[in-house]
């Protein structure tokens, strides 16, 4: 009779730890994705050397970190670059990529306005497309030089999950890789990446 009771009771204790422990790995997971879909937007000012007549023309995309629904426009691209035409305050930002292949693919091309957020500085704009709810997404550029570019651009949405884009551009297709790798560095320093996205990077040979 007390074998049958020790035996009953370390089963007990053995069934109802487990339930405990799920328990808890349920409240941990319920946290976690509830961090998750709570975030926000981080709204970084522009650089302060920003001018429209320096970021004016072509830029050729070299990496990037993206969420899933940042980047469902360039799933499966190459070749990915945009032109930036100044218009007045506002700017129109025309995009382009190939589709899987550098030279028969087919060019997928797609234009949007940027607005200035005038709670900001210049350099800071909302971008729109035809689809979007007013004021549209925040679209910053937050590094320039006269070789190098980059430009966050982050969404915030109902369920309390965000999607965002930082955006590595150069001037010329094959630039210098090793300032590449010093601006990752200076971003990986700072909390843009706020989802830790893989860093992506893109070829542009045989694309020009």
């Amino acid at each position: 009779h007390v074998k049958k009771s020790k035996c009953f009771l370390t089963t007990y204790y053995l069934i109802n730890n487990f339930q405990h422990k799920n328990i808890q790995t349920m409240k941990t997971l319920i946290l976690l994705t509830a961090s998750v879909f709570s975030l926000q937007c981080s709204h970084p000012l522009a650089t302060e050397n920003y001018s429209q007549e320096l970021m004016s023309g072509f830029w050729y995309e070299q990496a990037r970190y993206q969420t899933i629904g940042g980047g469902l426009f360039q799933l499966g691209s190459v070749c990915s670059g945009f032109d930036f035409k100044p218009l007045s305050s506002s700017a129109r930002v025309s995009y382009t990529s190939r589709k899987q292949d550098p030279i028969e693919g087919r060019w997928s091309n797609i234009t949007a306005r940027l607005d200035p957020n005038d709670e900001m500085v210049e350099g800071n704009f909302y971008q729109s497309f035809p689809w979007n709810d007013p004021p549209g997404i925040s679209w910053n550029v937050i590094y320039l030089d006269e070789d190098w570019a980059i430009e966050y651009d982050c969404d915030e949405h109902e369920n309390g999950s965000i999607d965002y884009c930082v955006h590595f551009v150069s001037r010329v297709p094959e630039p210098d890789m090793d300032e590449l790798a010093r601006l990752k560095e200076w971003i990986d320093a700072s909390e843009l990446n706020a989802l830790d996205r893989p860093f992506v990077e893109e070829s542009q040979t045989d694309c020009w």
